[in-house]
């Protein structure tokens, strides 16, 4: 299971890629939006999850689920932030994206959506992953 983690903070980044490898995933790593679009064009096929930040210099995360969202529609895609209120993005974007956690989120809740993503059936995995200030809400079970 390979899983591509974009975050501009490299010390988040890290921190995710260090505690998703001790749970036994492959990681790859990007730090922006045109890094991981380089990424996807060299290992698309191999990437089976996209872990993204909305909050980046440039594009931000829903700018890259679009652009994937087009080259490859069933790709799984989680977005991490602390913006959930505030998002600009389009219904779409709200019923297409496989899941959005609001942070601070722990790794087990990070976890927890990413495996409940990867077993949902349908095109990309889609999860009712609710938006919620200092805590991830995976269906209707609530995470603390």
């Amino acid at each position: 299971m390979t899983i591509l983690i974009v975050d501009d903070d490299i010390d988040q980044l890290r921190t995710l890629q260090r505690g998703l490898r001790l749970k036994g995933y492959n990681v790859l790593t990007a730090t922006g939006v045109d890094e991981a679009l380089a990424v996807d064009s060299r290992l698309g096929a191999a990437i089976d999850l996209v872990l993204s930040d909305y909050m980046m210099p440039g594009r931000n995360g829903v700018d890259l689920f679009y652009a994937l969202r087009r080259r490859r529609p069933e790709l799984p895609f989680i977005l991490l932030t602390g913006y959930a209120n505030t998002i600009a993005g389009t219904s779409a974007f709200w019923e297409e994206c496989s899941g959005v956690l609001e942070k601070p989120c722990t790794l087990e809740q990070i976890v927890a959506a990413i495996e409940a993503t990867l077993r949902r059936p349908g095109p990309s995995g889609r999860l009712g992953i609710g938006k919620y200030k200092g805590e991830c809400r995976i269906g209707d079970a609530k995470q603390q």
